[in-house]
């Protein structure tokens, strides 16, 4: 029984690396070098991405993201991005959860994200979804979040 003792704390230890590492906490809280995508070419499988496009900041849509292991609690504003100086398209293929607030007369912005090409469930829940289609946006079928790279403290 002593012999097997090390084993599991081995594995209990390999266990809570692994899950540092998912979770993207210290140490394991940096990024790597973002790939630079088109709007249209961002999926979920990528993993840091670059995009320049054209943030439509229709709806001021903001969720807390309230504080978590390690994690202080967080203002998250969200928009849909559109290739660069699109400003007419509906259909979303991007959404953009972004620690900054976004100016408050501001409809259109030229932007460039740098963050997690992620699930959209991550953060757009039915709610969000709901307020985007009242204000005339479609989502397609394969939409993806890129999640800002929070800001270093």
């Amino acid at each position: 029984m002593k012999k097997l003792v090390p084993i599991f704390l081995l594995l209990a230890a390999a266990l809570v690396l692994f899950w540092l590492w998912t979770a993207r906490l210290p140490p394991f809280d940096g990024h790597p070098e973002p790939v630079d995508l088109s709007v249209d070419d961002v999926r979920i499988e990528h993993d840091a991405v670059r995009v320049k496009g054209t943030a439509h900041y229709a709806r001021r849509i903001s969720q807390v993201r309230p504080a978590r292991f390690m994690r202080p609690e967080r203002t998250w504003y969200l928009f849909p991005l559109f290739p660069p100086g699109d400003t007419m398209s509906t259909e979303i293929r991007v959404m953009v959860a972004s620690p900054y607030e976004p100016e408050e007369l501001v409809a259109f912005e030229d932007v460039t994200v740098e963050g997690w090409a992620l699930p959209p469930r991550a953060a757009v829940n039915a709610q969000v979804e709901q307020a985007l289609r009242e204000a005339g946006y479609s989502f397609m079928s394969d939409y993806a979040l890129i999640e800002v790279f929070e800001p270093e403290e």
